[in-house]
């Protein structure tokens, strides 16, 4: 069987859906499992450059193809993948927020 993974392909006027599926990278995006194969690793990388949270969403969808079905194969199934992933960064301020002035120095 191939297995594929994709992103869902949900409607693009879904905001939020598009926006948290540009935040995740599957590698290798797809490949090719024989019944007797060990068990392959998959990574899904997360990247976000602002904190998010994102709960349970099904961004990606895991497609099982046959490749002997029909012409050019047939899908057996597609698995959607829900992921969840959190970004938090470190916040800071710094008080007092106008220059001190501590007199001449010696």
């Amino acid at each position: 069987a191939v297995v594929s993974t994709q992103s869902t392909g949900y409607d693009s006027s879904d905001t939020v859906m598009r926006e948290a599926m540009e935040l995740f990278k599957v590698d290798p995006p797809s490949g090719q499992l024989f019944p007797n194969d060990k068990p392959s690793t998959v990574h899904v990388i997360f990247k976000s450059k602002k904190e998010c949270n994102i709960k349970d969403l099904p961004i990606l969808k895991c497609q099982v193809i046959e490749p002997h079905l029909g012409n050019q194969g047939g899908v057996i199934a597609n698995i959607p993948v829900k992921l969840s992933a959190r970004s938090v960064f470190s916040k800071f301020a710094i008080h007092p927020l106008k220059d001190v002035n501590f007199g001449p120095m010696m």
